[in-house]
């Protein structure tokens, strides 16, 4: 809880491929704007990957919120 009132940015990570991974983030930033009273000031990067574990490709998307 105290790490919300110093941190400048956060970066959240999730599968594509697993939507439980999503949810959890979602928590995460729940529980953070619980503790930060303005959760706007902080920028939040949201980076999706996908990949296919037999091909070994990934692919990274960044959304900026």
């Amino acid at each position: 809880s105290q790490f919300t009132q110093w941190v400048e940015a956060v970066i959240f990570v999730f599968s594509l491929d697993d939507e439980l991974s999503f949810s959890v983030l979602s928590g995460y930033y729940a529980k953070m704007a619980q503790y930060r009273k303005y959760i706007s000031d902080i920028p939040v990067v949201l980076v999706a990957i996908t990949g296919e574990n037999d091909d070994h490709i990934i692919s990274v998307y960044f959304f900026f919120i």
